[in-house]
């Protein structure tokens, strides 16, 4: 039996406390929300905030209220100062991530993050090649309707859309995902990821989940809890036999 594992990328695959993306994408956003969008410095911290409460994500927020965004120039402004050379390589990560393809089934990224981002962190986190071609080329194998093992943003939006986008924790994302994909049975897929809200919408289609956090907090709607996604590691059997 085969299983779908996907897997988030930005505080998932790697610790944000090792690079501090999170606060530094934020401040980023912030900064584009004043000088292209026209918000007022005095407050719009606490309204990026919100988007992402209310919203679970910043970009789909300012959308859904109404401003037109170039996501080319969006992504470009948010991760064009990001100090990527504080990511490494985590052999413990890279096992991981072979164990699970090779005993259960394939592995993909899924994020909400722009292709260019995706490929930088992926390389400098040595993963790359695995999630463009897989054990044994796996990821390339069919019913995948053109997609190879990471899914962005560009990969599920057109780039000239500015009123409707998919992303997570948008349950309509999830389900164009499922489908390109050709998956048939939600519960087959294992969806990996650090937001509480991704992980509730993932959960509401069938989707069995996995919520990391560095915390160590635990939220009810996953189906298991972990502080780190290599805690996979050594009880990686116990763990897939538990839910599936």
């Amino acid at each position: 039996m085969e299983y779908t594992f996907l897997i988030d990328l930005d505080n998932t695959l790697y610790l944000d406390s090792e690079t501090d993306f999170s606060n530094r994408m934020s401040c980023n956003i912030q900064k584009y929300m004043v000088n292209k969008l026209n918000f007022p410095i005095e407050t719009v911290a606490e309204k990026q905030k919100s988007l992402y409460r209310y919203y679970g994500n910043s970009l789909v927020g300012l959308i859904k209220e109404g401003h037109i965004i170039d996501y080319d120039e969006w992504y470009g402004d948010i991760h064009s100062t990001l100090p990527y050379d504080l990511i490494k390589v985590n052999k413990s990560v890279c096992d991981m991530l072979i164990n699970l393809e090779k005993k259960y089934g394939r592995c993909i990224v899924f994020t909400n993050a722009d292709t260019i981002h995706t490929h930088v962190v992926l390389k400098k986190l040595g993963l790359y090649d695995f999630f463009t071609n897989g054990m044994n080329g796996m990821n390339g194998m069919n019913g995948m309707n053109g997609m190879n093992g990471i899914i962005t943003f560009n990969t599920i939006n057109s780039s000239n859309s500015y009123t409707k986008i998919l992303s997570k924790p948008d349950m309509n994302a999830f389900t164009y995902v499922l489908n390109k994909l050709s998956i048939k049975d939600p519960s087959k897929v294992i969806f990996i990821d650090d937001s509480i809200a991704n992980i509730k919408s993932a959960s509401l289609l069938g989707i069995k989940t996995i919520y990391v956090s560095s915390s160590n907090n635990t939220i009810p709607e996953a189906d298991i809890n972990l502080q780190y996604i290599t805690d996979l590691t050594p009880i990686m059997i116990d763990c897939i036999n538990q839910f599936i």
